[in-house]
């Protein structure tokens, strides 16, 4: 995976990421301290209407205000751009904030 057009904390956007890369980069670049990943599951959406299907990945995370707080819930779209696999949105929910990505 590539960073080209979404850049977040961290990642170079000249580099490619495996799985395991992404998430050990995003554990190292957390705002808070990390405890874990968790509930990782993904699924092939259309978020253009262009007829060209990305790869949504949501997964679950825990800190140290999981206990009073709850988990954060993190959604990643990854497109096909030129050949690479792009990150090209985030959408971040929590107890008190909620994101969708459409």
């Amino acid at each position: 995976m590539y960073f080209d057009i979404y850049e977040m904390t961290g990642f170079d956007k000249d580099r490619p990421y495996t799985l395991n890369d992404f998430f050990k980069t995003k554990k190292e670049n957390f705002d808070t301290y990390l405890v874990s990943f968790s509930d990782l599951e993904y699924s092939f959406i259309d978020c253009g209407n262009d007829g060209i299907q990305e790869i949504l990945i949501r997964y679950s995370l825990s800190d140290e205000m999981s206990e009073y707080e709850g988990d954060y819930s993190i959604e990643n779209t990854i497109k096909l751009i030129d050949g690479r696999l792009e990150v090209c949105a985030e959408a971040v929910s929590h107890y008190r904030s909620n994101e969708v990505i459409n």
